[in-house]
């Protein structure tokens, strides 16, 4: 018993070797370009708050040992400022060995905006459209097809810092995948294994696509908050969950699909559904009296709470454009249109061009991997996995695999499989090491498959 607590009192001080040692990795990474410096302090203090908020929440797992739920922390905290110093470590380098080869002068942030970057830094800078672009190639395009939290978040950070906005997206991106890593960090331990939790969140911060991570764009939000919700979900804590899934739906609009995984959580896991189980559903008073006590339950009702981010979007857009569901309706002027998704996929990868036959297999694997975990016995994941993906693919291949990445669930699928042995983790790692470089390549140069 002594050498068991004599192991875990001395795991705190290695963590907090780590931790400084990522804080100092961070802080020299950063001052490669000084005006980053604020992206410490910003992570430092999102990620700090959100790992005491793992211990004085509440009790983790019915634990009330307090130096347990401290080892936690700081073990959690350091892994998610290591992971995320390895990646701004990872792209400072490939910026500037991209600069070197090409001779394309560009800071950090800069060289990483990209794409639908330049839609956010709009809401950052003006609001809201209040009509489509009128002419150019443009045409029919309006910066509402973008969910509002992410852009707000960083036109705080602009507000208080005065950083250009390419610079705070940066910020905002790397704060929120700090925390994101330190909280899929502590959900796979709780549900896997260390190992496996390590290969998820590095993975997160260094794996491929990651570098959307790491500039104007909401997957490190949305990740990080799959992350936070599924983890609430695990240790009942049913109001954090449904926050975080309303936090979702106002970030992407296939955030509110949280809600089914809530819905799940709460028929597989727990007894809330125990009345209808016992009297089955009729037309009688008894069943009416079940359906009552099922609709009065807490748990039941804080899931009512999450799609309200994208209530809120939705009301705002009615009373600025006059279209509830103009978020939505303006996907066509990108070409998307409603069809069927598995067909799709069949007519991408059998089609003659490159590019669809990548994005759909890309497409197929994430949906596979998303089966893969509801066979292995973790439905909640599976089936929050598959829909939060076939939901894009619904309206085309375009972005699927930015998608898969921030579709969180699919990366510890990932995770799963990679930590499997030694020989799957050395390959898999350098495997997917290697896919990210040559990614992050087709990315500066604006290649479509990366968009």
């Amino acid at each position: 018993m002594a050498s068991t607590d004599g192991t875990a009192r001395a795991r705190v001080p290695l963590a907090a070797v780590a931790v400084l040692l990522g804080a100092a990795v961070l802080a020299a990474t950063i001052s490669i370009d000084g005006s980053l410096r604020a992206a410490v302090g910003l992570a430092a203090l999102a990620a700090t708050g959100s790992f005491w908020g793992l211990g004085l929440l509440g009790p983790e797992l019915g634990s009330t040992d307090v130096s347990a739920r401290t080892r936690a922390i700081v073990e959690s905290g350091s892994v998610g400022v290591v992971c995320v110093a390895a990646g701004l470590s990872l792209y400072y380098v490939s910026v500037h060995a991209w600069t070197l080869v090409t001779g394309e002068a560009a800071a950090f942030p800069d060289l990483l905006f990209r794409w639908d970057a330049h839609w956010f830094e709009t809401i950052v800078q003006y609001g809201y459209d209040e009509q489509p672009v009128q002419e150019g190639k443009l045409i029919g395009q309006a910066n509402w097809a973008f969910f509002p939290l992410y852009p707000m978040i960083v036109r705080g950070v602009v507000t208080l810092t005065g950083i250009p906005v390419a610079t705070a997206g940066t910020v905002t991106s790397v704060a929120a995948l700090a925390v994101g890593c330190a909280f899929t960090y502590r959900y796979l331990v709780l549900t896997r294994s260390r190992m496996v939790a390590r290969i998820g969140a590095s993975l997160l911060a260094v794996g491929p696509y990651s570098f959307y991570a790491y500039t104007l764009y909401s997957e490190a939000l949305f990740v990080c908050l799959i992350a936070i919700g599924f983890w609430a979900l695990h240790t009942g804590r049913y109001a954090a969950a449904a926050l975080a899934g309303a936090a979702m739906s106002a970030t992407r609009g296939v955030g509110v699909l949280f809600g089914l995984a809530f819905l799940l959580h709460l028929v597989w896991r727990t007894d809330a559904f125990d009345p209808l189980r016992s009297r089955g559903l009729g037309r009688d008073r008894s069943t009416l009296e079940a359906v009552g006590a099922l609709l009065r339950d807490r748990r039941i009702q804080l899931g009512a709470l999450i799609p309200v981010g994208l209530a809120a979007f939705a009301a705002y857009l009615w009373w600025h454009v006059g279209d509830p569901m103009a978020f939505a309706s303006v996907q066509s002027a990108w070409g998307r249109e409603p069809g069927d998704p598995f067909g799709r996929l069949v007519d991408g990868l059998l089609g003659a061009d490159g590019s669809d036959r990548y994005l759909a297999g890309f497409g197929i694997l994430g949906l596979a991997a998303a089966l893969d975990l509801v066979r292995r016995g973790r439905p909640v994941e599976g089936v929050f996995g598959f829909a939060l993906l076939i939901v894009p693919i619904v309206s085309g291949l375009n972005s699927i695999p930015r998608y898969v990445f921030g579709t969180a669930v699919l990366v510890y699928a990932l995770a799963d499989h990679v930590s499997r042995n030694e020989w799957t983790k050395a390959l898999g790692l350098v495997l997917l090491g290697a896919a990210n470089v040559l990614l992050l390549a087709l990315w500066f140069s604006g290649h479509n498959i990366v968009n």
